[in-house]
């Protein structure tokens, strides 16, 4: 396991896709749900608020430390922002991710 997911605190919850690998083995995904919370995402069934995330998991600098999580977006599904990304991402050669989202 590099990383496991609280859906607290702004972290991201239910990473459903896989992951795109950057420069340096740096990983980029999503989560379906967590995040910031908005009114737009009240907490579901899995009782975790939030709209879903873009993260960024850092490779450790030394062997056998612990992977560095940042979310990089948090959606808001407000002015055309989306809400839970079930889809993994594409990163361009120029560093640009792009995605989709479910609504």
């Amino acid at each position: 396991m590099l990383y496991s997911f609280t859906g607290t605190s702004g972290d991201g919850a239910y990473p459903d896709a896989g992951v795109v690998l950057g420069k340096n083995g740096t990983l980029y995904g999503t989560t379906t749900s967590g995040g910031a919370v908005s009114s737009a995402c009240p907490p579901s069934f899995f009782s975790i608020g939030g709209c879903g995330t873009v993260f960024e998991l850092t490779p450790p600098t030394s062997p056998g430390g612990a992977w560095t999580e940042t979310v990089l977006h948090s959606f808001s599904g407000q002015n055309g922002d989306g809400t839970a990304p079930t889809a993994g991402l594409v990163l361009s050669p120029t560093g640009v991710l792009y995605g989709t989202t479910t609504a």
